[in-house]
């Protein structure tokens, strides 16, 4: 009887064994689900608050940010440090450099400017007044030796003085301005010959200047000179730049036109408050030498 009984458990053990191990499978996928669904109440607020993570994950999200920054550093100009102008272009192997040449030589000939000023009640009185003392210089300048060629009237005008009188102008008098250009050859006798003039009835002199019949000698050694400087010039960059200068320039530029240095004089006898007749003294003048510039620009190739 108790065998029977023992006999009758054990088929019961084995049974049971043997229909859990048939759904084993079943029911571990169900028992994982109820796990997941079941999380933490720290997972449920990184779902519901995503800003707030491991700071591990923080340094990981950070770095593309850190990136960007960089980037935007880098596109920011930055302020180069002030060079100083160089004294001669180079480029494409080549040196470019400007000079001038300078020439003085002695005057040739003088031009003076003479007037006669003339003032009467009317314009008509005023220029008679002024045609007879321009005539009387006229005659002096041919005493003088002065070509009629080398003389010519330059300007030439008649216009009223006039007070204001109760806001209207009143005419008093009208005045004659009559200017003649004179060549004088021999300078020697430049500072007699205004002495004369102003005895004659001239009472300004408006302009002195000095100048060469021809400056073409003159300007040849300037611009010889010139071209002397440029290539002093080009081998000084090129030492310093620690190249090779090719002596004879590739290409040669001749500036403007020469210019000339002259001395002007002014002497107005009657804002001196000298009357003609006594203005006979032959000023002082200081002679000027011309002075004759030209310009070069040279282009000289290096290795």
């Amino acid at each position: 009887m108790n065998l029977r009984k023992f006999s009758l458990y054990g088929l019961i053990a084995v049974l049971a064994l043997a229909l859990f191990i048939t759904a084993a499978p079943q029911l571990l996928p169900s028992v994982a689900a109820e796990e997941t669904e079941s999380e933490t109440p720290e997972a449920e607020n990184m779902k519901e608050n995503p800003e707030e993570v491991p700071a591990e994950e923080v340094k990981e999200d950070a770095q593309p940010a850190e990136e960007d920054n960089v980037e935007d550093k880098m596109e920011e100009p930055v302020a180069e440090a002030p060079q100083a102008e160089a004294v001669a272009e180079v480029k494409d192997g080549e040196i470019m450099v400007s000079a001038q040449g300078l020439v003085r030589i002695q005057p040739d000939f003088a031009t003076l400017r003479l007037a006669v000023v003339a003032q009467a009640p009317t314009a008509a009185e005023a220029n008679n007044i002024n045609n007879a003392s321009m005539e009387a210089v006229f005659a002096l300048l041919k005493d003088k030796g002065i070509a009629e060629e080398d003389y010519f009237t330059s300007s030439y005008s008649i216009w009223p003085q006039t007070n204001w009188d109760d806001d209207q102008p009143q005419v008093y008098a009208y005045q004659v301005d009559n200017e003649i250009t004179v060549k004088v050859r021999d300078i020697a006798q430049l500072g007699d010959i205004i002495a004369a003039a102003l005895d004659a009835g001239a009472n300004r002199v408006n302009d002195i200047s000095y100048d060469v019949e021809s400056t073409h000698e003159a300007y040849n050694q300037a611009l010889k000179l010139a071209v002397e400087r440029g290539k002093e010039k080009a081998q000084v960059l090129a030492d310093a730049l620690g190249v090779e200068l090719i002596p004879v320039p590739s290409r040669v530029v001749e500036g403007s036109e020469p210019n000339y240095g002259f001395m002007n004089y002014a002497y107005d006898a009657k804002e001196m408050g000298v009357a003609p007749a006594m203005a006979a003294g032959a000023p002082p003048l200081s002679q000027q030498d011309v002075q004759v510039n030209a310009s070069v620009s040279l282009v000289f190739k290096f290795k």
